[in-house]
Formats: structure tokens, sequence, C-alpha cells
């Protein structure tokens, strides 16, 4: 093909607005739109070249597979070596055993099918120390590879039939990506999947795989072109600045930047004449950074991660988002001057010799991936009692696991002493923060002969008449528990009720400051309560909770929120072994209080009802500064959860004193 400056400059528009959404979010809240421009420059540019091969009756799939390979793998091979040895270095466990997984996952073309099954949400808390989440958008192109050369040569010799079937996959697949994302008057029904796989993303290649064969017609020439191409340019820019992550996406969401990325190839080449635009696209600055795009995309985020780890935080300060940013385009430039282009050189490197090297480099690197995997990312790498704590502070909450799934089945969950059956002691009902304390509340429970029932639920919090964002699963799944759980105790003989939830966030729907991710929205079942703003609508169902459990006897037990850390503890317990530092808490007790403030004004109102007890755990765990650890084990799980040591730490002391 004619070499077009311009598609270069789309590239680093591309590549720039997702490098910029990763390391200042809130500069760019929808920079991740610049993966759909890629999508779209794709599938024109790989159409456009198998086309004219077809053409001239010379295509052939093992060619196409091996420019793809030589394309895509080498530096992909570089950087995947290159960072096994930092997360050597550098990673805790958990992440290091997370890079092991994702690497083979993307080495088998499959990484967005891992990271749907994983990572729960592209824009999670968790994702964001995932080494390899950005090579999902790599798993959907290699699997578009794999399909759409199948379909142009079965197609090719009619042409008409060629166009019409693919604006039918096309749309089909626009409306399978609308119908999992929802619209404001359809419910979504798989927005994970709708993200992460290619049925639903295969129409944004489509688009351009459409153009490339026509289907669009004639550009037109002069002002309208102009005009066509200010108006794709402007769509794209204003979904960089107006999506955002809480945006449902792709769906309909994604339609304004794949279509400007469609006005501007079409506009600014078919004619053979530029508009402002491509003329804007097309300067040196932009050709530079789009030619070394694909490398500069590939090592953007996992220095990001690292840099996360190493100060306990999602949100990374300006000065080492910066550096990171610098750092990536230059390993960036490196990767594609000493490895991308010299290996895309035929007259220098034989295809026999790419072949060679992909499937021994690759399987090397398979092999490696597997090991990390299996072996948990070598825990020995750190210094043995730095493992050990650990170990037992990440490790799985078995029995708040049991007793969710035992709730969502629709059983009792039973704790402390005796036998499961008609409880007469206590009922523990509350969202993830309530699973973190069960291993407290169970040892309390068993040393004074008495038991519990336990209803908790991730994400649910203890509060009838609402629904919360999220799955539909999840939304039937609290609402049901909830309602069955205020049924069962206005059913039955007075009882001692503790209610723990993460009150303030809830309360709010806004994260710590320097916490990212979604915010917790409320919606009222009954409609009548819909004009309320969420923290009235909390105030007002809580309260109306807390009366009738009063009215039928029980007495109420609120556990206030354990002081968030806003920093994962055990990973910054690694990384300060790493870099032989002494760990220390950054909360003070100042802080969370002013942090708790207003949703301890209101928890002390309710503590004024007859039957209602307020317990604080910040006395326990916060002198000056909230503890992190003690004798040696660590206290918390993440930022905001305890670890089991922590809950057989707190729970007594809070139980004892009420």
């Amino acid at each position: 093909m004619q070499h077009r400056r311009d598609i270069d400059g789309l590239r680093a528009l591309a590549v720039g607005a997702v490098v910029i959404d990763h390391a200042l979010p809130h500069v760019l809240p929808g920079g991740f739109v610049g993966v759909d421009i890629f999508f779209v420059l794709s599938g024109f540019l790989i159409t456009s070249i198998i086309a004219r091969e077809l053409d001239q009756g010379r295509f052939s799939l093992a060619a196409f597979y091996e420019r793809r390979a030589r394309r895509i793998l080498p530096a992909l091979f570089f950087l995947l070596i290159v960072w096994g040895v930092i997360g050597w270095a550098l990673f805790p466990p958990d992440v290091y055993a997370a890079f092991g997984k994702s690497a083979v996952a993307t080495l088998v073309f499959s990484s967005n099918i891992w990271f749907w099954h994983a990572t729960g949400d592209y824009f999670a808390l968790g994702a964001k120390l995932e080494p390899l989440l950005h090579t999902w958008s790599l798993g959907v192109e290699e699997q578009y590879y794999v399909v759409f050369p199948l379909i142009l040569m079965a197609l090719w010799r009619w042409k008409s039939l060629r166009i019409l079937a693919l604006w039918g996959l096309v749309a089909g697949s626009f409306a399978l990506s609308v119908w999992g994302v929802g619209t404001a008057f359809t419910e979504p029904a798989a927005p994970l999947w709708s993200f992460f796989w290619l049925p639903t993303r295969a129409w944004e290649l489509g688009l351009g795989a459409l153009l490339a064969l026509g289907a669009f017609g004639a550009a037109p020439g002069g002002r309208a072109a102009s005009l066509w191409a200010l108006a794709g340019l402007c769509a794209i820019l204003a979904s960089m600045v107006f999506l955002s992550a809480t945006t449902p996406f792709p769906g309909l969401a994604a339609l304004p930047v794949c279509l400007g990325t469609v006005l501007i190839l079409w506009t600014g080449g078919a004619t053979g004449r530029e508009t402002g635009v491509s003329r804007g696209l097309g300067i040196p600055p932009l050709v530079g950074i789009g030619l070394i795009s694909y490398s500069l995309y590939l090592w953007h985020w996992p220095p990001l991660v690292l840099a996360r780890l190493w100060v306990s935080s999602t949100i990374l300060p300006l000065p080492l988002a910066l550096l990171c940013i610098a750092g990536a385009v230059f390993a960036a430039w490196v990767s594609w001057r000493w490895v991308e282009t010299p290996l895309r050189n035929r007259r220098a490197v034989s295809d026999r010799l790419v072949v060679g090297l992909t499937a021994s480099v690759g399987g090397a690197l398979l092999v490696l991936g597997g090991v990390i995997h299996l072996s948990n990312g070598f825990p020995g790498r750190l210094p043995p009692q730095v493992g050990e704590v650990y170990a037992r502070a990440v490790s799985p909450q078995l029995l708040a696991e049991d007793c969710q799934a035992q709730g969502r089945r629709g059983e009792a969950c039973w704790i402390g002493a005796g036998p499961a059956g008609d409880m007469s002691d206590f009922v523990i009902w509350g969202d993830s923060h309530a699973m973190a304390l069960l291993p407290g509340f169970h040892g309390w429970l068993g040393e004074r002969g008495l038991k519990a029932r336990a209803q908790v639920h991730g994400g649910c919090p203890p509060l009838p008449g609402i629904i919360r964002s999220g799955t539909s699963r999840e939304v039937e799944d609290c609402i049901s528990l909830n309602a069955g759980m205020l049924a069962m105790l206005e059913n039955s003989a007075p009882k001692t009720v503790v209610l723990v939830a993460r009150w303030r966030f809830i309360r709010s729907g806004h994260r710590t400051p320097g916490e990212s991710g979604d915010p917790f929205v409320l919606r009222p079942v009954d409609a009548a309560l819909a004009d309320l703003d969420q923290t009235a609508l909390f105030d007002r169902l809580f309260e109306d909770l807390v009366t009738r459990l009063g009215k039928s006897g029980h007495r109420v037990v609120i556990i206030e929120t354990v002081p968030e850390i806003g920093a994962d503890v055990p990973q910054a317990m690694v990384m300060a072994a790493l870099r032989g530092k002494a760990l220390v808490s950054p909360l003070t007790e100042t802080l969370h209080r002013e942090r708790m403030a207003e949703t301890r004004n209101f928890l002390d109102r309710m503590a004024r009802l007859a039957g209602v007890v307020l317990s604080d755990p910040a006395p326990v765990l916060c002198a000056e500064r909230c503890a992190i650890e003690r004798d040696g084990e660590l206290l918390y799980r993440d930022d905001d959860h305890l670890s089991e040591a922590g809950a057989r730490y707190l729970v007594p002391r809070l139980m004892d004193s009420l």
C-alpha cells in the first residue's frame, strides 16, 4: 500500500490517548477508546492487503500469517523476556504469578478470554495490577486474523455478496455488543463478555474492512471532505473526553469513535487529496509516534503496574506517571529500532528463520510462563519470614467463601460452637467486610459456647429495599438475600444482630481518595423513593431497617467500617522488603476520622435508638497511626479488608466491650 502519513498520525492519537488514560486517568477519562481506533485501522489495513492480493491471485494464508508473526511476535517476545526478569526481582508473588498466567494466555492468542475470566472488570482495582492486561486487544485482533481471511477467500468471487455478507456480520456483531452492555431502555446482559470477546468487537474491525472494500463509495472532495474529516476528528476527541470507566462499553458508546475513524480514513486517502485533518495528523512528531505505536502500546502498561506497587496506590503522583510515560517511550523506540524493524526485513531475516525463532522462543516463553504460574510466583524469592507472613495474609478465606456460597443456595451458614440448627445467639449480616471478620466471630463464639448464623455476600450491604449497580446476577442475589434475612428476623425470637459493611462508601457512593474504581450506585426497589439522592436513600432505608429490627425485639450492633489504609498492605510489605525498607502505615487516626465524620454522625443518631449499639474499630486499631501489622502478622489482606489475623485480633475486643 501507498504510505499514508495520516494513518501514522491516527496511530499516534490512539496510543497517546490510551497511555494518558492509563497513566493519568483523570486527565483523559475516555482515552481507552484509542484501542477502538486501532481496531478500525487494523480492519482497514489488513483487508486492503488481502483484497489486493486476492485480486492479483497471489494471496497465501501461510504468507499472511508469516507477515503477522513478523509484525506482532518479536516485540511481544522481547517485552515478555524483559518483564519476566524485572518481575522476578520486583513483583510480589501474586503479581508475578498473574504475569506467568497471562503470558501463557497471550502466547496462545487468548488473553482477552483469560482476562474476561480472571479480572471481573477491565476497570476494576485488581486489574490495574495485572502486568499484561493490555494484551487483551492483541487477543481480539489475533483471533480476527484467523477467521477473517478465510471468510474473504470464501466470498471473493462474488463482489456484491461479499459486501452484503460483511455488512450482515458487522450489523450482527454490533447488535450483540449493544445487547451485551445494554442501553438507556434495556438492562446489560453480558457487559464484561461484550468488552473482551471478538464477537462483540468484530464490528469495529469490520467497519475498517468495509471501507477497504469500497462499501462506502467514493469520498467527496474539497470542502465536503474537510468537513467530514473534521466531524470524524470531533467524534473521536469527544469520546476521549466525555466517556469514562463507568460508561457502558462498547455498544452504542463505541459508535462515534469508530465512525470518526472511518470518516478520517475515507476522506484522507480515497480522493487522492489531503484534508486539513489529514495534514495535521501527518506532521512529523505524530508520524514518529505512530511508527513506534505498537511497541509503545506494549511497553506503556507494565511500568505503570510496577509504579503502583512501588507507591502502594493505583493513583500515581504526577511526576511518577510522567516518568513511566517517558520510560515507555524510550523502551518502545528501542524495541522498534532494534527488534521490530530488523525482523520485518525479509532480506535480512528469512521466512525459515522467522518460523524457527517463533517456535523456539515462543515455546520457551510458554514453558516459563507456566512454571511461574504453577510455582505461585516463586514466593521463595522473598525472605522466608516475609514470604510466610504474606502467604498467611492473602490465603483464601474458606469460611467466608463457604458462607457466601451457602447463602446463594438458600442454605443457612452457621459459625461458632455446636451443630447447625435453630439459632439462639447471634446473626452476622453484611458485605465483604463482614466476610473478612467471620474468622474472628467464629473463634470468639466458639470460645464462649455460642453460635451464630452468618448471612454475608460481597458487595451486598445489609440494606433491604435497594438495587445496587452490577451484573443482573449480583443484583438479584443481593435483593433476595436481604429480603429473606429480614423476613426471617421479623419472624424469629429476639437475637443480637450484628450489621457490618463499608458504610461510608455505600452511603456516599464515593471511594476513598486515591482509590480508583467504580462508584457504589444505589437505586430503590420502591419507585416512590426514586427522587432521593444516594445519601438520603441510604439514611431512609437504614433507619427503617434498624427500626424494624428493634420492633421485633432484636438488639442491633452496628460495627463501623474498619480504617481503610489506602494501600494493599501485603503487597506494600513485599515491596518494602524487596527495597530493604521498613513497612509503615500511611493512615493516621486523624485522617480516618475526618473521612468517616459524616457517616459517623449518622450512625451516632442510629445508636440513640432503643436497642442499638455502635461499635468503632478505630480505638482498637489506631493510635496516632492505624496499625497494619501486630506481633509479626499483617492485619489486612488488601487495602480495606482485614486478614484472618486482623479479624481474630479485632472481633474479641469489640464484642467483649459491648
